[in-house]
């Protein structure tokens, strides 16, 4: 992740609150991503909305009971 889209989140974070990831979610298009990053007064290229909507639809993939109790230093029985 670049700087500069750190930066655009954390300023869209200030203007919006929290909230601000539950509506950037909804985006589908850079163009959606650019027209709500606008509506706090930050302004995103093309590029920087590519990035962004990339991050937001990323899978996440959910760490098993194993995986977890290995992190943790932990054994499963």
């Amino acid at each position: 992740m670049t700087k500069e889209i750190l930066s655009k989140i954390e300023e869209i974070e200030k203007k919006a609150g929290k909230s601000w990831l539950t509506m950037a979610q909804k985006a589908k298009t850079e163009g959606d991503l650019i027209k709500i990053a606008s509506e706090y007064g930050v302004s995103l290229t093309k590029e920087q909305a590519a990035e962004g909507l990339k991050l937001l639809n990323a899978h996440v993939q959910k760490l098993t009971e194993t995986d977890l109790s290995g992190i943790a230093g932990g054994f499963l029985k």
